[in-house]
């Protein structure tokens, strides 16, 4: 069985700041037994994380005469997870660890040219997305995805 829900809330307390929200539910189960998978009844479905969810603001100011200016970020949230039904004979279940993640961003424009300055995992995080454990003659072979780390960065625009 699944079901669940996703919500986003758009907040504008002021002209000058907006802020978004977002949350999702998700609980998808077996409903029964599943042998050839490693299913057993009522457990979750591998590499769905229950909880998900989101919080983003801007804010945008004058800077001088035709320059405006922005300065944003978000946090991004992820829930734990299971990699496999627990009773798999072709591979491991593990518990995937959930995770915040956040991100900035600032920029100037003066509706022709746009700087703008950015970093994304501003903490570098390390934490899994996923995971694939397969056993394979009586071995193991593990591989991952982990988040992309802290990236900074600049854009530079030029609108004609």
């Amino acid at each position: 069985s699944a079901y669940g829900f996703e919500s986003t809330l758009n907040a504008r307390p002021t002209d000058s700041l907006t802020i978004t929200g977002n949350l999702s539910y998700t609980k998808s189960t077996l409903d029964s037994d599943e042998p050839a998978i490693g299913g057993v009844a009522d457990e979750d479905y591998p590499g769905l994380a229950n909880w998900k969810g989101s919080l983003q603001w801007n804010y945008l100011f004058d800077v001088t005469g035709d320059w405006t200016g922005s300065f944003g970020g978000g946090f991004r949230y992820r829930g734990g997870l299971h990699t496999n039904f627990s009773q798999s004979v072709n591979g491991v279940d593990l518990e995937l660890d959930s995770y915040v993640l956040a991100d900035l961003n600032f920029g100037i424009t003066d509706g022709t040219y746009t700087v703008s300055l950015y970093a994304t995992n501003v903490f570098n995080s390390d934490a899994l997305v996923d995971r694939n454990d397969n056993i394979i003659g009586g071995g193991v072979s593990s591989k991952g995805n982990f988040v992309r780390p802290r990236v900074m960065g600049a854009n530079v625009r030029l609108d004609f």
